[in-house]
């Protein structure tokens, strides 16, 4: 916006000095003693930054929004245009001044123009102001000046048009005085000229490129176009993100502008907007899901570590009954969300405020659920954010490129989803770079301990170590078992581990498994023993009494398989927590084994 304002500003001294004045020498065309400029608003306690610092405070509260309102009502953009004039040249600007050196724009000779006028020379011209209108869906802009003792002011007014490819600025009026450069005579005149100075199309679009505008200009219909692949461009001029040092904030600031500003997301209006204001306005409706979304389960929300390790724990004794040497435990997708929802205190570890320059205005950044999805060959990452009190959804998905091995790497996409929920298709939501969020969520999920996160990759890496390290007693600082291998499954993390027959541990680890062996064919739970209030949670019990018959017959028959004690495990991790642990203190009852116990401290430290 700083860098269009510039533009418009430079057309309308541009007239003035190489049209307006060898044309002014007219009387007719040059006068004109209309200036409307709203002295009212020139105060010095208006700054550049006090006027950003109120456009973002307003704009960036999303809270209850449909869109983010880069736009100024007439003062504002006055205000804006007075505090950009002092910011780009004299501080001490102001049309109220008594002081001649403070209250014209500019004063200079008209000879140095080299007009060839003779009786020009000596002469000065006094620019006094601009200032801007918005009226009949246009924007007006005015510079004020004298010279020759003629009061006038140079004008231009632009309507916006959009097309498939790029925002229009038509120009309608482009003149000095009562003179309309676009028009009859002025606009043969001004041709004329451009020919003579040698000013091309190429010669605007080729300063547009040096200082990074992202404008075209076209003589045939007066128009500037701006590329919608190119309209990011103008947007950071606004926001400045350039302006911060090097660091995850910055890349999240300038990823956040993109995705704003992508033609492919088709969110921007610009120009004109509700008929009295001028800028640029991006929608937020396709960053929006349902509510529904973003309430998180309670299985997430309420994690009890004493149903977390005796569910760990006997599962991994009901893997031991196949065989001793391949046994696992089975990290279930919702065992790992809560893990990540308690460690990081409810998330409060997943907070960012990022500082907009030249304002005195934040962007907050808030997680308020990281839901994670294994499968086979990928993983999801459902991230439940706060946008400066805009609540989205955004889908991070990665592709598992290391596997069932002592390590495990899941390799980010480049691209993620905002807004994606349902059966929405493509353009219904919000397409982002990864650099949007995945520094941020990486950094904070490794620094918990659960996984690494490897920036130069943009991967996540789970290893052997990192879970053997999860089983340490405090105090001792000791695993009693070896973590040889993880897998990723469906649903699902498996963690395959051994304990050495020389160990101690070993012989604890048999008996528990003879009495949990024991504790299933003897077990007499019926769904009636179960809290089973949704058709979900009874589908739920109903798998898990049916995985307990097949490892019933499978121990009696003496034809228990992997998949068998697998198949119990899964349904185990797919109750409610409560029904979890009507089950383990079943198994533990009907164990009556001082050995489990004890196997509990062992394995996790629960006293």
């Amino acid at each position: 916006m700083k860098g269009l304002l510039k533009f418009l500003f430079g057309i309308i001294v541009f007239v003035v000095i190489t049209v307006g004045i060898p044309l002014g020498i007219s009387y007719y065309y040059l006068v004109d003693n209309v200036d409307e400029s709203p002295l009212e608003l020139y105060e010095d306690t208006v700054t550049f930054d006090s006027e950003l610092t109120a456009l973002f405070n307003e704009s960036l509260n999303l809270t209850d929004k449909t869109s983010i309102d880069f736009t100024f009502t007439e003062d504002e953009l006055n205000k804006l245009i007075f505090a950009l004039i002092r910011n780009s040249g004299n501080p001490n600007f102001n049309p109220n001044s008594e002081d001649e050196a403070n209250k014209y724009l500019y004063t200079f000779d008209l000879a140095d123009l080299n007009t060839g006028v003779e009786f020009l020379n000596g002469k000065k011209i006094y620019v006094k102001n601009i200032y801007a209108k918005i009226e009949n869906d246009q924007l007006y802009l005015f510079l004020t000046f004298s010279a020759l003792g003629v009061n006038s002011r140079a004008k231009v007014s632009v309507s916006f048009e959009e097309n498939i490819d790029a925002y229009k600025m038509i120009f309608k009026t482009l003149g000095v005085g009562k003179a309309n450069m676009l028009s009859g005579f002025g606009s043969e005149i001004m041709m004329k000229v451009l020919d003579q100075l040698e000013f091309s199309e190429n010669t605007f679009n080729d300063v547009f490129e040096q200082e990074n505008l992202p404008f075209e200009i076209d003589f045939a219909d007066f128009s500037v176009s701006i590329d919608k692949t190119k309209l990011q461009m103008l947007v950071q001029q606004l926001i400045n993100p350039e302006d911060m040092a090097d660091s995850s904030e910055k890349e999240i600031l300038q990823e956040f502008v993109a995705t704003l500003s992508s033609k492919d997301n088709d969110l921007v209006n610009f120009g004109i907007i509700g008929g009295d204001e001028f800028g640029i306005q991006f929608e937020l409706t396709k960053f929006m899901v349902d509510p529904s979304m973003m309430v998180l389960d309670p299985s997430v929300t309420t994690f009890d570590e004493t149903t977390f390790i005796m569910n760990k724990v006997q599962g991994f004794i009901i893997s031991n009954l196949v065989s001793t040497a391949d046994s696992k435990m089975s990290f279930s997708n919702s065992d790992f969300n809560a893990i990540v929802y308690d460690q990081s205190s409810a998330y409060s570890a997943f907070q960012l405020s990022i500082p907009i320059p030249n304002s005195t205005s934040t962007f907050a950044m808030n997680i308020e659920g990281i839901l994670v999805d294994f499968n086979t060959n990928d993983v999801a990452f459902r991230i439940n954010a706060d946008l400066n009190g805009l609540p989205t959804s955004i889908l991070i998905t990665g592709t598992i490129t290391e596997n069932d091995g002592p390590t495990i790497r899941i390799v980010i996409d480049d691209t993620i989803s905002l807004g994606q929920d349902g059966a929405e298709v493509l353009g219904d939501y919000i397409i982002a770079e990864s650099s949007l969020i995945i520094s941020m969520l990486g950094n904070n999920i490794q620094d918990m301990g659960i996984m690494q996160y490897d920036s130069l990759t943009t991967s996540f890496v789970m290893t052997a170590a990192s879970y053997e390290q999860m089983m340490k007693v405090e105090g001792t600082n000791e695993a009693p078992l070896t973590v040889n291998k993880l897998k990723i499954v469906e649903d699902a993390i498996e963690v395959y581990c051994t304990a050495s027959p020389t160990d101690p541990f070993f012989n604890a680890l048999t008996q528990a498994t003879d009495a949990i062996e024991t504790a299933i064919t003897n077990t007499d739970l019926a769904a009636g023993d179960f809290v089973a209030t949704t058709p979900e949670e009874q589908q739920a019990v109903t798998d898990l009494l049916n995985a307990l018959d097949t490892v019933t017959d499978g121990l009696t028959g003496g034809t228990l398989t992997e998949e068998d004690t697998s198949a119990l495990i899964g349904s185990i991790n797919e109750l409610s927590p409560e029904n979890q642990q009507i089950l383990l203190d079943n198994l533990e009852d009907n164990a009556a084994s001082a050995d489990l116990i004890a196997l509990y401290d062992s394995l996790f430290g629960l006293n």
